[in-house]
C-alpha cells in the first residue's frame, strides 16, 4: 500500500501567516503474534518502507497511526496495540485499542486505521514507539504515522 508524499499546506491571511506541513514517520517492518514484543517499533527517520518519512518534531499534532500488515495467518482478525513515549512501553501516549484488520480480498494483506487527535510534546524523549498484537496468528507489518507541524508568524 502506498502512503501519500508529505504536504506543505500554507495559508496568508490579514496580519497572519501560517504554515502547516504535514508528514509521515514509518517503523520497519516487524513480526506480530498474539503478545506484545518486548520492545516497541520506532517511528523513525528513516524508513525503506515509507521513503518520505521524517523524524518527529519536539511538538507535533500526531494525527493517524496506520498498520500495514502482510502475510496474515492463523485467523488473525484484530489487533491490539498502543504509542508509547519509551522502548519498554511503560509511558503510553494512548489508551490501549483494539481494531479490526480491513481485508477486503483473499491477498493474506491488511490495514488498520485510526485517527488520533493527539498533541505530542518531547517530554521524555523525541520518539514514538508502536506496541502491536494480534488476537490470534502471526502477520508482518509495519506502522505509519501522519502527524503535522505549524508555525504561525503574526505581521507587525
Amino acid at each position: 500500500m502506498a502512503l501519500a508524499k508529505p504536504v506543505d499546506c500554507r495559508y496568508s491571511g490579514t496580519g497572519v501567516n501560517v504554515a502547516a506541513f504535514i508528514h509521515i514517520s514509518a517503523t520497519a517492518s516487524v513480526s506480530l503474534t498474539t503478545a506484545y514484543p518486548a520492545q516497541g517499533a520506532i517511528f523513525t527517520a528513516t524508513s525503506a518502507t515509507v521513503p518520505n518519512s521524517l523524524a518527529l518534531n519536539e511538538q507535533a499534532y500526531l494525527s493517524i497511526v496506520q498498520l500495514n500488515l502482510s502475510t496474515i495467518a492463523g485467523g488473525a482478525a484484530q489487533v491490539t496495540w498502543f504509542l508509547a513515549a519509551d522502548l519498554d512501553g511503560n509511558a503510553p501516549i494512548t489508551p490501549e485499542q483494539t481494531d479490526a484488520i480491513l481485508d477486503h480480498d483473499t491477498d493474506a494483506s491488511g490495514t488498520v486505521v485510526r485517527t488520533l487527535e493527539i498533541f505530542w510534546n518531547r517530554v521524555i524523549s523525541g520518539n514514538v514507539y508502536l506496541f502491536a498484537k494480534l488476537d490470534a496468528g502471526t502477520a508482518n507489518g509495519f506502522g505509519a504515522l501522519t502527524w503535522s507541524e505549524a508555525t504561525v508568524a503574526r505581521e507587525a
